[in-house]
């Protein structure tokens, strides 16, 4: 019995991370109950007035030079002065609890990373690193800009996310601080379950939020259109693998827009454009023309 018990905890454990927790709770409760898409009437239009028709999203602060995932001073000018507003971030927790933004959590040891180390080194050896702080003035510089959180939830099972909760507390009390609580009407959060946008609702009443699918192994597509429609939620996103036009125009129907991850390929961004995809996130690609 202890070694099939065993085997049991290494098997959920080994799924981590996968999204396969996330599926079997979806399914459990779409089979408890099911979604009665009759009772909803479709969002009203243009509900994410950050998404303007093909915007472009750049990625990690965008591509610089040959370097994506930076989330760097210097990708985040050339982006801008590329024509992007809307800028995805990466954000983490450090070891003393500082928000910084960056991809990775851990140092090259394998550790979580102290906060003086990364703000000390350089990343690749040539590009600024930015915290919570340097975040929000170039927020505050620039009043045109958005930035969509790309936060890492623990979806395991009896996770606290007590990083999360720091995270984004953090985000909140810098407004605030600042006199500046208006700059939180810029930020666009990416929720990833019911769960994740219970716990943003119960720190900040953020106006803006992205329910993003890649915690789902396998999405019921019904059921997260309920949960957007119920909770006025007007935009998702999800990878290339998942879209397909049928897909799309699910959603479309609803009134609630697709952002696609990430592609850099034009002739890849033409198809999903044709589909009806309104968003995509990019590292290379570079906005035609973006409206003032």
């Amino acid at each position: 019995v202890i070694l099939v018990m065993a085997a049991a905890l290494w098997g959920l454990n080994s799924l981590r991370g996968h999204g396969y927790g996330t599926m079997v709770k979806t399914y459990i409760r779409y089979w408890l109950n099911p979604v009665d898409l009759d009772k909803y009437e479709p969002l009203d239009e243009g509900m994410a007035e950050w998404l303007k028709e093909d915007t472009l999203l750049a990625h990690a602060m965008g591509g610089i030079d040959e370097s994506d995932y930076t989330n760097s001073l210097e990708a985040f000018g050339k982006a801008y002065e590329n024509g992007f507003r809307v800028y995805e971030v990466d954000l983490v927790v450090t070891k003393e609890g500082e928000v910084v933004c960056s991809h990775e959590y851990l140092d090259k040891n394998g550790e979580v990373m102290e906060y003086a180390s990364f703000m000390q080194e350089k990343i690749e050896g040539k590009y600024t690193p930015v915290d919570l702080k340097k975040m929000m003035d170039l927020m505050e510089t620039y009043p045109d800009v958005y930035i969509m959180t790309d936060i890492k939830w623990d979806n395991s099972m009896g996770s606290s996310n007590e990083d999360v909760i720091t995270l984004v507390s953090a985000l909140v009390e810098e407004a605030r601080i600042r006199e500046t609580e208006d700059i939180l009407d810029r930020m666009i959060i990416q929720i990833y379950n019911p769960k994740s946008y219970e716990i943003m609702q119960s720190i900040y009443p953020f106006q803006h939020y992205v329910y993003t699918l890649y915690h789902y192994a396998s999405p019921i597509y019904e059921e997260i259109l309920g949960f957007c429609l119920e909770n006025k939620l007007p935009v998702v996103a999800m990878e290339t693998g998942r879209i397909s036009e049928d897909i799309v125009e699910y959603f479309n129907a609803w009134n609630i827009d697709v952002l696609v991850y990430t592609v850099n390929d034009e002739t890849m961004a033409n198809q999903l454009r044709e589909y009806g995809v309104k968003g995509i996130y990019t590292d290379w690609l570079v906005p035609e023309c973006e409206e003032e």
